[in-house]
């Protein structure tokens, strides 16, 4: 399972959670809910949810880097 979890810019969580097994999917809850405003996070998100579902796929564990 991929978790989503966004965060503020302050790191505190804004309590929107999104889990699913699809990177697409995934990527097109938070832009429905209009969580991001800027075009170089919006492909970071999706590299990364690209590289999660990979990781699912071949049962490894991903975990995005937070700096």
């Amino acid at each position: 399972m991929i978790v989503v979890r966004h965060k503020l810019n302050d790191g505190r969580d804004s309590g929107y959670l999104f889990e699913g097994t699809s990177a697409e999917r995934l990527y097109k809850k938070v832009l429905h809910e209009q969580l991001v405003s800027v075009m170089e996070h919006a492909a970071y998100l999706g590299k990364e949810l690209e590289r999660a579902e990979q990781a699912l796929k071949s049962g490894k564990e991903f975990v995005q880097d937070s700096a």
